[in-house]
C-alpha cells in the first residue's frame, strides 16, 4: 500500500494516540487505492515505476481525500446535500487517466 496511516490519520483529524480505528483506517486507504486504480485505469504501481519511483503526489492527494471521504462519511446515503468541490478528487486524478484501453499495463509518461 502507497499510504501510511500516518498520512491517512492526518487527513482524516484523527489523533495519533487513538487506536481503536487503525484496522478500518487502513483498509480504507487499501479501498482508496483500489478505487483510483480502476478510475484512472492504471495501477499505481506502474504510475510509481514510471515516475521514478515515487508516487506522484496527486495520487497520493487523491487517496487520501478519497480515504477520509470513506471515514468520515460511512454510509452510502446522507440527510444533507453534499457537491463536489472543485479542483478535488477528479481533477487530482485527470491527468493519469489511462485512455489507451490497455488497462492495469499502461504506457502513460506519468
Amino acid at each position: 500500500m502507497i499510504l501510511t496511516l500516518e498520512q491517512l490519520k492526518k487527513q482524516m483529524n484523527v489523533d495519533e494516540y487513538f487506536h481503536d480505528d487503525d484496522k478500518y483506517i487502513l483498509s480504507l486507504g487499501e479501498v482508496a487505492e483500489s478505487a483510483v486504480e480502476s478510475h484512472i485505469d492504471c495501477s499505481i504501481q506502474h504510475v510509481t515505476a514510471r515516475n521514478g519511483g515515487m508516487c506522484p503526489v496527486g495520487l497520493q492527494q487523491a487517496m487520501l481525500m478519497l480515504a477520509a471521504h470513506l471515514y468520515n462519511q460511512r454510509e452510502a446515503v446522507s440527510d444533507k446535500s453534499q457537491v463536489e468541490i472543485p479542483l478535488g478528487y477528479i481533477y487530482l486524478l485527470s491527468p493519469y487517466i489511462n485512455y489507451s484501453g490497455r488497462g492495469k499495463e499502461c504506457d502513460q509518461d506519468h
